[in-house]
C-alpha cells in the first residue's frame, strides 16, 4: 500500500501525509483535457482539465 501511495503522489508516504499548501501552475498546457464527455445515458457533457501536480479520481457505485 505504501508503494501505491508513493507512485500516486510521487514521494514517500511520510512526506505525503504531512500537510503542505500546494500551488498548481496552470501556465503550461494540461496533461489531460476532456471536453463534453458522454457515456451512454448516464454521463453528459463532462469537461475536465488535469494539470501537472493534480490528482483526479473517478468513482461510482457499480464496480468501484
Amino acid at each position: 500500500m505504501e508503494q501505491v501511495i508513493e507512485n500516486i503522489v510521487g514521494q514517500k508516504v511520510e512526506q505525503a501525509l504531512a500537510w503542505k499548501d500546494r500551488h498548481v501552475s496552470r501556465a503550461t498546457a494540461p496533461l489531460l483535457e476532456v471536453e463534453d464527455l458522454v457515456a451512454v445515458d448516464r454521463v453528459h457533457n463532462i469537461s475536465v482539465q488535469l494539470y501537472p501536480g493534480e490528482i483526479l479520481g473517478l468513482a461510482g457505485l457499480m464496480g468501484s
